[in-house]
């Protein structure tokens, strides 16, 4: 029995978190549609090329428009601890 609950368990957990990627992706596909569709303003979080590290690539929050990422936007006020974690 207990192993059968192990596993129940197990299940419920994997589904939870293909639930949270799904809907993750949902609300990025539909700041990407908006942004095509000239709504101004659309800002959503991106793994994109960027020049806010010495790393080619940085998960940055962008803006959106018609031709897709139309600016890479600054970090924005840091907390002390992200300032520390920044340092590393």
């Amino acid at each position: 029995m207990e192993a059968q609950k192990w596993w129940r368990l197990k299940q419920e957990k994997v589904q939870l978190h293909c639930r949270w990627r799904n809907y993750a992706g949902a609300l990025f596909a539909d700041a990407c549609l908006k942004g095509l569709n000239g709504v101004p303003d659309v800002e959503e979080c991106s793994y994109v090329q960027s020049t806010i590290t010495e790393l080619p690539f940085f998960a940055s929050k962008v803006r959106l428009g018609k031709n897709g990422v139309e600016d890479v936007l600054d970090l924005g006020p840091l907390s002390d601890f992200e300032k520390e974690g920044w340092k590393h």
